[in-house]
């Protein structure tokens, strides 16, 4: 026979571990390329996630940007409408504050005239009072003296009010 007894059996031995080591090698790239499948399909999945995270953020930050705004225009609204009010506050203010200086100042010339026709009344009373007192008698000209110290007295009156009411303004 052979000198070798197992030259077969060597030659089977390395076929059968070249097969063993084919199918090894199959199976660790098939393996392999299920791991790569999954890593790709777990990426995939995770870019599906974080497209609808990124989305959902988007929403809730176009939410939070559409609140910021909304506030933003509340404040200005009211600061306009606070602004609006003061001004009108103030605006009645200095027209009341210019009426009453008008007042005072048609006050002062309506008192110049009173006084003014006082005296020309006073002067010209007593001239038409000699007159009249020769002419109509005591009685008339004591009647007309009783109603300018009425007038006087009234006036005066009026005088001390005016100046009370704009002491207290």
């Amino acid at each position: 026979m052979c000198n070798n007894p197992c030259p077969n059996i060597k030659r089977n031995v390395a076929t059968v571990a070249l097969k063993m080591k084919q199918n090894t090698k199959r199976k660790y790239l098939k393996r392999k390329k299920q791991k790569s499948q999954q890593t790709i399909n777990a990426i995939r999945e995770m870019s599906n996630t974080n497209t609808i995270n990124r989305s959902v953020d988007n929403a809730r930050n176009a939410a939070q940007n559409q609140t910021a705004v909304a506030q933003m225009w509340k404040k200005t609204y009211e600061s306009m409408i606070r602004l609006q009010y003061e001004h009108r506050i103030q605006y009645w203010k200095n027209l009341a504050i210019n009426r009453n200086t008008e007042i005072h100042e048609l006050k002062k010339k309506l008192q110049n005239y009173c006084n003014q026709s006082d005296k020309l009344n006073t002067h010209g009373d007593k001239s038409k009072s000699s007159s009249n007192h020769s002419s109509q008698g005591d009685l008339t000209s004591e009647s007309y003296l009783d109603f300018l110290e009425i007038t006087l007295r009234h006036r005066k009156e009026l005088k001390r009010k005016n100046l009370e009411t704009e002491d207290s303004d």
